[in-house]
Formats: structure tokens, sequence, C-alpha cells
């Protein structure tokens, strides 16, 4: 999992603006410097939100591989009860009917593009 919490480097040390949650104690990080007034902050959240979610897709597709997954009537029993939904309609999946480049289903596995990652 990735995981990004600012901070500031200073006196040999960095200072984290908050603790990470949930993280053992002896955890492998990754540090970058910025330069001051050279990054947009907003083009930096967008790239630290994209590289979150390709983790949290790869992180599925790992516990595909590992079949930690469950049928999908389960997860809607359990969205059903957890949220006292008194039905959960679940779309059917069908294989697009063009061959652009779109997102849809092949094979029975939901494929969608990652587009503007190279901004």
């Amino acid at each position: 999992m990735i995981r990004t919490i600012e901070g500031i480097y200073q006196n040999g040390q960095i200072e984290l603006t908050q603790l990470p949650q949930n993280m053992s104690d002896r955890t492998q990080v990754l540090v970058t410097f910025l330069e001051p007034g050279k990054i947009d902050p907003t083009k930096l959240s967008q790239l630290i939100d994209k590289l979150e979610t390709i983790a949290g897709i790869q992180q599925g597709f790992e516990e595909l591989n590992a079949e930690q997954t469950r049928p999908i009537g389960d997860f809607a029993q359990g969205m059903q009860q957890k949220y006292d939904i008194s039905s959960l309609k679940l779309p059917r999946l069908q294989k697009p009917k063009s061959s652009k480049p779109t997102a849809g289903i092949e094979s029975g596995i939901l494929s969608l593009p990652i587009a503007g990652f190279a901004d």
C-alpha cells in the first residue's frame, strides 16, 4: 500500500505533518525532496491520487490472484446488511459492442483504461 504524508526537512531531520495510521514500527519509506516554488501543488496532489489509485488496483489484482476475493452476491448481501438496503440491484456485465478502447468486460474481467497518467 502507498501512503503519502507531507513533511518538512530541517536540520538533518524530517518532521511529518501527521503520523501514519496502521503502519508497523519498521516500514520502508521513500523520501522525495521537492524544490520550493517549482512544484504545482495541484498537479502534485493529482499525481499522488493517481499513484494511490494504481496501488489500490495492484492490491486488488494481488488479492484476486491469491483467491482472496468473494462472490458478488456475498458482497451485495453484506452491503444490504451494513447500510440497511432492502434490495441492491447489480448491473449485468456485458461484452462491449465496440472495439474502441473504452471501459468494458472481456472474458468476465472488467477493464478500465487509465487516462491522463503522463500529463
